[in-house]
């Protein structure tokens, strides 16, 4: 004779099945957007560097006027972190960057590229004022999301 449990208390396999095909569609959608999160950071770091580099170059520009009554810009931005470093008394570019004449980039896994894309600066001459303006431009794999600015 068989006996009936009363009460009987669990979940059905169909339940189960259910609740594991939602939780595989949820995974499905949130990783593709988890994944670019990493690259989202990683952009937002470079930019805050490059800001950082920006607003120091500012400084040094307004500084350079308030001294001698004309406005520029370092002629080299290797000597410019050197210098504004020595000033603030901190690095204006975190050590895993490498500055090396008018070029920068940070150092990843192999030394000689950057998935950060590699910065250069270039100044004009602005009415005969040698290194009144200048440029920073990315070129590189990391540039996505950086556009070439020209300084204020």
């Amino acid at each position: 004779m068989k006996t009936k449990l009363k009460n009987q208390s669990g979940f059905t396999l169909m339940e189960i099945m259910l609740v594991v095909l939602i939780v595989g569609i949820m995974a499905a959608v949130a990783i593709p957007f988890m994944q670019n999160s990493s690259a989202e950071a990683n952009r937002a770091a470079r930019n805050g560097i490059i800001g950082a580099i920006e607003d120091g170059l500012a400084m040094y520009y307004g500084n350079a006027l308030t001294t001698t009554g004309t406005g520029s810009y370092p002629a080299n931005i290797a000597a410019f972190g050197t210098n504004f470093s020595n000033v603030l008394g901190k690095a204006l570019v975190p050590a895993d960057w490498t500055i090396s004449g008018n070029t920068f980039y940070h150092n990843d896994s192999n030394a000689s590229t950057s998935t950060a894309g590699t910065f250069t600066y270039l100044t004009q001459t602005v009415n005969g004022v040698a290194n009144a303006a200048y440029t920073l431009t990315c070129a590189g794999a990391g540039c996505a999301g950086y556009p070439a600015t020209p300084a204020p």
